[in-house]
This record gives structure tokens, C-alpha cells and sequence, in this order.
């Protein structure tokens, strides 16, 4: 496992010349569909976070025989909404595509108004090439521009995740 920690770290530290974005978002567009298609079948490790969000979370590690991340399914419960981020990884652990979905509640969980059917829901979709979001799209499939600082947090997030769980056996 420490193998993959290293050569996932190393490559989130290098930075790729883009070929053809088109051809990328292609790339990642199989890629996410095989792995939407495979991960129940894939071995999953569930991890509570108590210490995220005031509700508490959990995080899902997907992965096949050779210990290759494919998917991690973070969530992230408040009062007021949740945070799904789902991670994508192609082939030699590359980070290739963040899906972040936030819903935000109508009212808090323990309120009477609380209507689930009344959440208002984001999508915010993250291209990755190398450790570079190279195309942030939303909800609309609208191209929007955020910091550079703004989506290396993004990306960072995920090398936080697998550092921090690195040594509890995935």
C-alpha cells in the first residue's frame, strides 16, 4: 500500500502539458463509466468520519485485486445539507475526475419545515490532468472559472484522505 501512496503522491506532484482537452474529457468519460458500472463488484472499505461536518460522515474506498484506487466516495453530513465528493481514479492511480454534489436542506434536520424534496442540489464536476482541474462544469454543464488555489484544495482533499488513512489496513 505504501507503493501506491508514493506513486499516487508522486503523481499528483507532476505537472502534465495538456495533449487535447477534448480527448481527455473523453478519456475520463469511459473511465468513470466503466468504473460506475464495475464498483460494486470491486472490495470496499468504509471508514466513519466523526470528526467532519456536525453530522458526522464516511468515506468509501473502492479498489480491485492489485490495490489500485478506482473510486472514493467521501460524504459529509451537517444540519443543514451534506457533501458527497466522489474521487476517480484511472490506470497507475491518476487522479482523472472529482464529482462534487451538495445538497442543501430547506431547513435544519430537526426543524418541522425540514422537506427533503425541497433541497436544492449542486453538481460541480472537476477535470484532472495530473495534479492540474483543467475544466471545473456545472450543474448546468456550464464552464466555470475558479482559483487555481481554489482547485488545488480540491485536489489536495484526496491526498489528505489517502495519507490519513494509509496506515488503518486499506
Amino acid at each position: 500500500m505504501k507503493t501506491i501512496l508514493i506513486a499516487l503522491l508522486t503523481i499528483l506532484s507532476i505537472n502534465i502539458v495538456a495533449q487535447n482537452p477534448t480527448e481527455d474529457i473523453a478519456q475520463i468519460r469511459k473511465m468513470y463509466n466503466y468504473t460506475n458500472a464495475n464498483y460494486k463488484k470491486m472490495k470496499r472499505i468504509t471508514k466513519n468520519l466523526d470528526t467532519e461536518g456536525a453530522e458526522g460522515g464516511t468515506i468509501d474506498f473502492y479498489y480491485q485485486n492489485n490495490g489500485e484506487y478506482n473510486l472514493i466516495i467521501k460524504t459529509v453530513y451537517n444540519e443543514t445539507g451534506k457533501i458527497k465528493t466522489e474521487y476517480y481514479f484511472g490506470i497507475n492511480n491518476y487522479l482523472n475526475f472529482i464529482l462534487e454534489q451538495t445538497v442543501r436542506y430547506n431547513a435544519t434536520i430537526t426543524s418541522k419545515s425540514f422537506d427533503e424534496k425541497k433541497s436544492k442540489k449542486t453538481i460541480l464536476k472537476y477535470y484532472v490532468r495530473g495534479s492540474n482541474v483543467f475544466k471545473v462544469v456545472d450543474s448546468k454543464n456550464k464552464t466555470i472559472k475558479k482559483t487555481e488555489a481554489f482547485c488545488q484544495t480540491i485536489v489536495d482533499d484526496i491526498r489528505d484522505i489517502i495519507i490519513d488513512n494509509e496506515d488503518k489496513n486499506l
